[in-house]
């Protein structure tokens, strides 16, 4: 009897580390942080952001045949709110939802 071939684990181009945080800068306004890692090889990159009920706001990010490594981009978050930002390198696709406290009292930013 033949010996079943052997498994392979598949090899996947996708961002390898990928995080989104709030963070608020020194004059008080709401941002969001992206970082993530481009792999060798990558064809394409594209950062989006959707607000919590879907409605897409933003592409931060889009290019082709991106430099590989460590890479990173903000955007604005103006008066704050809960966002799902979601990265993808060629097919392969990441989400994470993030929580932005609006900025300090006094320093809200205009409605977009």
């Amino acid at each position: 009897m033949p010996e079943p071939p052997a498994k392979v684990a598949p090899t996947l181009r996708t961002a390898t580390t990928f995080s989104a945080r709030a963070i608020t800068t020194d004059t008080g306004s709401a941002r969001i942080r992206i970082g993530f890692t481009v792999p060798q090889g990558s064809s394409r990159v594209a950062v989006n952001l959707w607000e919590r009920f879907g409605r897409h706001i933003a592409q931060i990010v889009d290019e082709h045949e991106p430099a590989a490594g460590d890479r990173s981009a903000e955007w604005d978050a103006g008066n704050g709110g809960i966002f799902i930002v979601r990265i993808t390198v060629d097919d392969d696709s990441d989400s994470e939802i993030i929580h932005v406290p609006p900025p300090a009292f006094g320093d809200v930013a205009p409605a977009r």
